[in-house]
Protein backbone atom coordinates (compact mmCIF):
# COMPACT_ATOMS: atom_id res chain seq x y z
CA UNK A 1 0.00 0.00 0.00
CA UNK A 2 0.99 3.84 -0.44
CA UNK A 3 -0.79 5.05 2.09
CA UNK A 4 1.67 7.16 4.38
CA UNK A 5 -0.91 7.59 7.56
CA UNK A 6 -4.65 5.75 8.13
CA UNK A 7 -6.83 7.05 10.89
CA UNK A 8 -9.00 4.07 12.16
CA UNK A 9 -12.44 5.27 13.64
CA UNK A 10 -13.46 2.94 16.57
CA UNK A 11 -10.34 1.09 16.17
CA UNK A 12 -10.23 -0.07 19.86
CA UNK A 13 -13.50 -2.22 18.63
CA UNK A 14 -12.94 -5.99 17.57
CA UNK A 15 -13.02 -5.33 14.08
CA UNK A 16 -11.09 -2.59 14.08
CA UNK A 17 -8.20 -3.61 16.44
CA UNK A 18 -7.62 -6.68 13.36
CA UNK A 19 -7.56 -3.99 10.54
CA UNK A 20 -4.99 -1.90 12.92
CA UNK A 21 -3.04 -4.91 13.52
CA UNK A 22 -2.86 -5.91 9.64
CA UNK A 23 -2.44 -2.41 7.64
CA UNK A 24 0.54 -1.84 10.15
CA UNK A 25 2.10 -5.75 9.54
CA UNK A 26 1.95 -4.59 5.84
CA UNK A 27 3.82 -1.71 5.98
CA UNK A 28 1.40 0.90 7.03
CA UNK A 29 1.35 3.72 9.84
CA UNK A 30 -2.10 3.68 11.83
CA UNK A 31 -3.26 5.93 14.35
CA UNK A 32 -6.36 4.98 16.18
CA UNK A 33 -8.99 7.68 17.66
CA UNK A 34 -10.60 6.43 20.89
CA UNK A 35 -13.35 7.71 23.11
CA UNK A 36 -12.25 5.42 26.24
CA UNK A 37 -11.23 6.81 29.43
CA UNK A 38 -9.84 4.02 30.64
CA UNK A 39 -6.09 4.79 30.95
CA UNK A 40 -3.36 2.42 29.20
CA UNK A 41 -3.85 1.22 25.66
CA UNK A 42 -6.48 -1.46 24.45
CA UNK A 43 -4.59 -4.90 25.11
CA UNK A 44 -5.59 -6.07 21.44
CA UNK A 45 -3.59 -3.50 19.79
CA UNK A 46 -0.20 -3.92 18.68
CA UNK A 47 2.79 -1.71 19.82
CA UNK A 48 2.84 0.50 16.31
CA UNK A 49 -0.64 1.28 16.72
CA UNK A 50 -0.88 4.61 17.73
CA UNK A 51 -3.67 5.98 20.01
CA UNK A 52 -5.35 9.26 20.40
CA UNK A 53 -8.10 9.96 22.98
CA UNK A 54 -10.76 12.34 21.21
CA UNK A 55 -13.99 12.55 20.07
CA UNK A 56 -15.51 14.19 16.95
CA UNK A 57 -18.21 16.86 16.67
CA UNK A 58 -21.58 15.43 16.13
CA UNK A 59 -22.72 14.98 13.15
CA UNK A 60 -19.85 14.38 11.95
CA UNK A 61 -18.74 16.84 8.55
CA UNK A 62 -17.94 13.86 6.52
CA UNK A 63 -17.00 15.42 3.14
CA UNK A 64 -16.13 12.86 0.29
CA UNK A 65 -13.35 14.41 -2.54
Amino acid sequence: MNYETICILGGTGFVGQHLANRLTRHGCKVRVLTRRREDGRPRGLGPDVRVKRGKLPHPFPFVVK
